[in-house]
């Protein structure tokens, strides 16, 4: 696999948030084909650097967050060994509870061995997305997790932690 060095991930992340809810959510070259966003979590995938970006914008529900889940498995340019970055720093209302965040990390689309980073620039959203890193280290999720608040912090963490072998 092909590391992604700064550059090339800002390039994908500026499309990610380019497209945003104005425009399109869906994998990077899939047909050419831009699907409206409709709901406050988009994702672009980027199949050669096997990584998925979401954005997440506005109010953010336990409902958003499970359609983006179940819209990201059924993606066909989707594999669950791919990486993540979940940006939140354009969220307003962080509206899950800590039932909502076990929830979600009970059920994931992604295998052991991921790197999954989430951006959480305020103190409730870096709470609640810990606690879901907790909750998939508890629940034998397996990935290779960090939370932090910036997108330069992101990227640091993603560019100097090599993928873990995923468990068999």
């Amino acid at each position: 696999m092909t590391e992604m060095n700064g550059p090339q991930c800002q390039r994908a992340w500026t499309e990610a948030l380019t497209i945003g809810k104005s425009a399109a959510r869906g994998s990077c070259g899939r047909n050419g084909a831009i699907i409206p966003a409709v709901v406050p979590l988009d994702f672009v995938i980027d199949r050669e650097r096997r990584l998925v970006i979401s954005v997440a914008y506005g109010r953010l529900t336990l409902a958003d967050a499970e359609q983006h889940q179940t819209e990201l498995g059924a993606d066909p340019s989707f594999e669950s060994s791919f990486d993540q970055i979940v940006d939140c720093t354009r969220v307003t209302e962080f509206a899950l509870s800590a039932t909502d965040v076990r929830m979600l990390a009970a059920r994931s689309v992604f295998s052991g061995g991921s790197r999954r980073v989430g951006i959480a620039p305020d103190d409730l959203q870096f709470a609640m997305m810990r606690m879901f890193e907790t909750y998939r280290e508890i629940f034998g999720g397996g990935e290779v997790t960090q939370v932090v608040r910036t997108r330069e912090e992101a990227l640091a963490w993603y560019e100097g932690h090599p993928k873990k072998k995923a468990s068999a």
